[in-house]
Parts: C-alpha cells; structure tokens; sequence
C-alpha cells in the first residue's frame, strides 16, 4: 500500500523512531525489516544503495500498515522508481534540489539533509516541511534545529538507543535507528530473534518518548 503524509505523522505520532535497513544485501536488509516490523516499528528507511532495493520497496509496502520511504545519496537515481514502488518519503543525503519536484510530483514527503542553520533556515520549496540531521558535522543539533524549529525534524542515524529521549527532547521529531537495533555481528549470524528483541526494546522506548511528546504538545 503506497502511504502518504499524514500516514508517516500518524506513525511516527505513535512511536519516535523509524529503522534504516542496512546496505550489506537485499537479504540481510530484509532480515532487519521483517524483525523490526515483528519487533513494532511501522516506518522502515531502505538506503537505495541496497541490492534490488526498489524490489525490497514494494515487497514492504504489501503491508497495509507499514510507512517505507528510502535514502539517497546520489540525487535523484533510483527516487522515481522508488516512488513507483510506494516509498511515502526521500530522505535525501544530498539536498539536491532536483530531487524535491520528483518526490512532491508522486505526492511523498522530500526530507532534505540539514547540517547547518544557514539552510536549516532557507526554504528551497513551498512544501519543504521536514529537515534530517544527520551527526557528525560541524554544528549541533540544537544549532540547526534552533535556526527552523516550526520543521518536522529526523535524526540519526548513529543515535544510540539509550540516548533517543535526549534527542527527542532536543526537537527530533523521530530518530533514524541502525546501529541500535543489529550489528553486523548479529546480521553474518542472520540472527532473526535477537534483531526482534533489540527492535521490541526500542521500539517500547520510542513508544514511550513520542507519548511524553504529544502530552508536551
């Protein structure tokens, strides 16, 4: 089933945090979707740097109560056929301004990369209403999310799972989990349960978190 906006609000309203597959294969990408799904998670990230990842795309939007969207990272190859396939949202490492019209074209969510308030603080399209932080560079989070707060904001991923309060609390609307949930250890195993295990434990904190969150308004 192909979601939209307000489905993607409605899961993310529900639990703070959405799970990106990872990029070793397409198997061990569905190995962690279908454990996180099992675990509680409703919004999955497919980085289209995956094996048949457009493939892995519409295998996951069969669900009726799923939100998928994708990652790229080299602008907008691989988006539209990922829009085809029922991604409801990009998030794009790029912020490559080409991307957006393609994304907004197939009525998805464009959730460009933000890593300074200077853009945080630009519009590059009427709809442009989301911003994703990712960690590492040369400004804060609360830097960036200070210069645009009226954004939906993402965080991650690299957000560890015991930190995920501080970051929704610092105003990440939901965190971008991968290293919180498998490692590669956990994937060269194909351990199904464990990832499960680790998905429902998270996936109970992020509960948590985004509850605190509608009771803050």
């Amino acid at each position: 089933m192909r979601a939209d906006s307000a489905d993607l609000e409605r899961v993310l309203d529900h639990a703070a945090g959405m799970v990106l597959t990872p990029t070793t294969s397409a198997q061990d990408a569905m190995l962690v979707a279908s454990s996180c799904i099992a675990g509680g998670f409703r919004a999955l990230v497919v980085d289209l740097s995956t094996d048949s990842a457009v493939d892995l795309i519409g295998s996951l939007t069969t669900r009726h109560d799923t939100v998928i969207g994708c990652l790229t990272r080299d602008g907008v190859s691989g988006v539209e056929d990922a829009l085809r396939a029922g991604a409801a949202f990009v998030l794009d490492a790029s912020d490559d301004p080409e991307v957006a019209p393609i994304v907004e074209r197939r009525g998805g969510v464009w959730v460009p990369r933000i890593v300074s308030p200077e853009r945080a603080g630009q519009r590059f399209r009427e709809a442009e209403a989301w911003g994703w932080f990712e960690p590492g560079g040369a400004s804060s989070f609360e830097e960036v999310v200070g210069a645009s707060v009226e954004r939906h904001w993402l965080a991650g991923p690299g957000v560890a799972g015991n930190r995920i309060d501080e970051w929704s609390a610092a105003g990440a609307r939901a965190v971008v989990l991968a290293e919180a949930i498998y490692s590669q250890n956990l994937l060269e195993q194909g351990d199904r349960r464990a990832i499960r295990d680790y998905a429902a434990a998270v996936h109970r904190e992020t509960t948590l978190i985004a509850s605190v969150a509608r009771s803050r308004g």
